[in-house]
């Protein structure tokens, strides 16, 4: 019996830590290829929890952009004006749940950083059903760009959304 127990929490370990951290470039600054627009960081904490088998996906206007892993970051350019950031919780690469959402107005030249992370009201909370990501606009741009330092690039399927 102890043999069993032991594979089960092997298996559980295994599927809950392999390959939950972002892998990729460090940070690089992403220069505007249009003055007019503006950049959306997102990025997520390497202290999240949540991410059984797959990371959450980030959609902006309504686009598939990234697979978000724990200390990673995607980049995106806009178009100025209204635009909806979401996070989508994923199974088996298959977004699950329709989670946080953000709407924006995108103003040119300015970078907006945002920041994942999982939530849970106690340490005993569960989540059943719903989608337990969310999603806050980082007021302070100098802090979250020297975070931003030590996180991977998850690349973006878009560069520019127009």
């Amino acid at each position: 019996m102890k043999c069993w127990s032991r594979i089960v929490l092997l298996g559980y370990l295994s599927a809950t830590l392999s390959g939950c951290a972002a892998s990729g470039k460090l940070y690089e600054p992403r220069v505007l290829s249009n003055k007019s627009n503006a950049l959306i960081y997102v990025l997520r904490s390497k202290l999240d929890e949540g991410e059984v088998l797959d990371p959450p996906i980030v959609y902006i206007g309504g686009h598939e952009i990234a697979a978000l892993r724990k200390g990673g970051y995607t980049v995106v350019e806009v178009t100025p004006g209204h635009t909806t950031i979401q996070m989508k919780s994923a199974f088996l690469s298959v977004a699950t749940y329709t989670g946080a959402a953000i709407d924006l107005e995108a103003e040119p030249g300015k970078t907006y950083y945002l920041g994942v992370r999982w939530y849970r009201p106690s340490p005993d909370y569960i989540v059943i059903g719903g989608d337990p990501y969310r999603l806050e606009l980082l007021e302070n741009e100098e802090r979250a760009a020297y975070e931003l330092r030590s996180y991977r690039l998850q690349p973006s399927k878009l560069e520019v959304i127009e």
